[in-house]
């Protein structure tokens, strides 16, 4: 429910499967040897079926009240994966995009970010090792390379897709569309979760940068029993205030979810799915 703008400026389950159960063992009724006195040998017993497959944890909810009562309890038990499964499809895809093109914006801006850390930040009266913090900022780059690669995510470029990191364009919603299908075989929650960890490290990496949960900022409006009132549904869409936090969500599916839209735009309800 924040804002791309809110991201970008701030830097800014185990799968139980059942195990195979054969059949029981039905004891032989025959007269020990009967076989080996045909001259035959018995037959192995068949292998266990296989367990099936483990259905992946349900996406959204029934009802906005649905979704953001599940989005609060995730928040308060601190479970980032569960929460980003409330997040509309299409946001979630915007936000890897987001988070995936980091490296890549920012490294445009190391000869900055040199030069910064090279004069030291003043902090708490004392300059920082500039040398050292750069290093740090190397690390965390390529850190955020290796989660995207682990991922097997490829990425058109941040100008192809029209991305100004410090303006917060396009939102988190506009930016999954314009993703496409690139993320079909993605999980995007899990790769979500490994992006938003790299983030953390790199924020602080950062010359002047600090240390920041991302996820608790992220889910921060579902905290301390804020209650989501004023709900007005309209066909997909819907909004609502979360204490005094606006909210949209969107029906994708016959499913609600989180929109990330931006607070300030209206939205149609289309393009959540992907």
């Amino acid at each position: 429910m924040s804002s791309a703008r809110f991201v970008a400026l701030t830097l800014l389950g185990a799968a139980l499967a059942a195990p195979g159960c054969g059949g029981e063992s039905k004891t032989s009724t025959k007269p020990a040897g009967t076989d080996a006195a045909k001259g035959g040998s018995q037959a192995a017993a068949p292998a266990p079926a296989p367990a099936p497959a483990p259905k992946p944890p349900a996406e959204g909810g029934d009802s906005p009240e649905d979704v953001f009562a599940k989005a609060q309890a995730a928040a308060e038990r601190k479970d980032p994966a569960a929460f980003l499964r409330l997040v509309a499809p299409d946001a979630r895809k915007g936000l890897c995009a987001m988070f995936a093109l980091m490296p890549e914006m920012l490294e445009a801006m190391r000869p900055m970010f040199a030069a910064m850390a090279g004069r030291g930040q003043p902090e708490g009266g004392e300059a920082k090792q500039g040398g050292s913090d750069l290093k740090k900022f190397d690390a965390a780059i390529s850190e955020m390379k290796g989660i995207v690669a682990k991922h097997k995510l490829e990425m058109p470029s941040a100008e192809s897709l029209g991305v100004n990191m410090m303006a917060g364009e396009p939102d988190p919603m506009d930016l999954g569309k314009k993703i496409g299908n690139r993320m079909d075989k993605v999980d995007t929650v899990a790769l979500l979760c490994d992006l938003v960890k790299g983030m953390q490290k790199l924020g602080e990496a950062m010359p002047g940068g600090e240390s920041k949960d991302l996820m608790a900022e992220m889910t921060k409006t579902f905290v301390g029993g804020a209650k989501l009132t004023d709900l007005k549904i309209e066909g997909d869409t819907a909004t609502g205030k979360a204490g005094d936090e606006p909210g949209k969500f969107v029906r994708v599916g016959g499913r609600w979810f989180l929109s990330l839209e931006d607070k300030k735009k209206g939205g149609d309800g289309e393009g959540g799915g992907g």
